[in-house]
């Protein structure tokens, strides 16, 4: 029993042991099939990973090589573009630079380039001057055809008005000299103020100009002594200018004041300008001042005056350069023609106010007696030794006078 018993048990023991054993290899082998499907799962992972890899990297290398091929051949590189309103901005801040910097310079280049040019157009270039020696001291100055009072009076020069000497001998108390416009004759010596400080330019402000019958020249500003008598056309050059006053320089270079009155202050070498406009009106004007002055062969102030004179001075103070001899003004401006009547009556129909009218006892326009000027309405400015002071006449109602006219000379047009 005990054999069979142990038999039985031993043989349990085994099949206990056996199914130990398989279960035991079935656990094994589940265990080496995991291991062994995880290192096939991992293996195959790696696999698939390394083909995404190369994959991807394919697929980069591609995209890297379609952009490549794109920047080189399929899109040419963009300009850069700017903003619209950037341009019109540049342009807006260069006008803005060009109104603010460059155009003030342009044209204040312009406006002196125009004022040189005025002032060129305007400036007297006096060559006189440069070989003139001495000046008149006196308010008008007789020049004689010989050294002696006995000569026939040429003309007149007047005060601070610059001569040249020909002669620097004395003959008889006279100097022969020149005046500016050519004219010859003798003046006494003591008339002279033989240096040019009057007409120093260079201490000068402004040239001074009278325009009408004479003014006086003062010692002071107030209550001063009468040193000298500037007459109408007299020349003169101020060192200073008030609203009131001015200061000029006399022959030998002492001073003397003078109210502005009548006074036309130019610049130092600017030359004296023509009326812009009614010129003819303004020059008859001037001469109509002398109206009643005493009638003196060669005089040219308001001491005495004839025609010739008159019509110099009333040239001079417009910007004419009218000769003083009569018989040179005959031949200055244009010539008129005139018809006369049957009664050898000259028509003065054709005649403007200004034109010049000469005469000649002789009807010899060689041979000139006396001149006139022509205002209107048949009127003439005249004088002579027998009305003995400056008139206006009707020249129809003096048929004499008309009948002797040889000349008419147009200085306006």
């Amino acid at each position: 029993m005990s054999k069979k018993a142990n038999r039985n048990d031993r043989k349990t023991n085994e099949n206990f042991e056996k199914k130990s054993d398989q279960k035991n290899d079935k656990k094994l082998n589940q265990q080496i099939d995991k291991k062994t499907s995880q290192q096939i799962d991992k293996k195959t992972s790696q696999k698939i990973n390394k083909k995404k890899i190369k994959n991807i990297e394919t697929d980069l290398a591609d995209r890297k090589l379609e952009i490549v091929e794109q920047d080189i051949y399929l899109n040419k590189p963009k300009s850069r573009s700017f903003p619209s309103w950037l341009l019109p901005m540049i342009l807006v801040i260069a006008l803005s630079v060009a109104l603010i910097w460059f155009v003030p310079i342009i044209f204040n280049k312009y406006q002196m380039k125009q004022e040189a040019k005025n002032t060129s157009e305007q400036t007297e270039t006096d060559p006189f001057l440069q070989k003139a020696d001495a000046v008149l001291n006196q308010r008008s100055v007789a020049i004689w055809a010989e050294p002696n009072r006995q000569s026939l009076r040429i003309t007149s020069g007047i005060y601070n008005e610059p001569v040249e000497i020909l002669d620097s001998q004395i003959n008889n108390g006279y100097y022969l000299i020149e005046l500016q416009d050519g004219v010859q004759g003798y003046v006494l010596a003591n008339e002279l103020t033989l240096n040019l400080n009057s007409h120093n330019t260079e201490k000068a402000k402004n040239k001074v100009l009278l325009i009408n019958r004479e003014k006086a020249i003062v010692s002071d500003t107030s209550g001063g002594n009468v040193i000298g008598i500037a007459p109408m056309g007299c020349v003169l050059y101020a060192d200073y200018v008030t609203e009131r006053v001015v200061r000029v320089i006399l022959p030998g270079g002492d001073i003397g004041w003078m109210s502005r009155e009548n006074l036309v202050l130019l610049d130092v070498n600017q030359a004296i300008p023509e009326p812009e406009k009614k010129q003819a009106d303004i020059f008859c004007s001037s001469a109509l001042m002398f109206i009643n002055v005493a009638y003196v062969p060669g005089g040219i102030d308001m001491s005495g005056i004839d025609l010739p004179s008159i019509i110099y001075l009333a040239g001079k103070t417009n910007g004419l350069k009218i000769p003083r001899i009569m018989q040179d003004q005959a031949n200055y401006g244009t010539q008129i023609s005139f018809e006369r009547d049957k009664r050898g009556m000259p028509n003065i129909d054709a005649l403007k106010a200004g034109d010049i009218l000469f005469f000649s006892l002789d009807k010899n326009p060689d041979k000139l007696t006396s001149s006139a000027i022509y205002l209107a309405d048949g009127n003439i400015l005249y004088a002579s030794g027998n009305q003995g002071s400056v008139q206006i006449i009707s020249l129809s109602a003096n048929e004499k006078i008309a009948d002797s006219l040889v000349i008419v000379r147009r200085l306006f047009d």
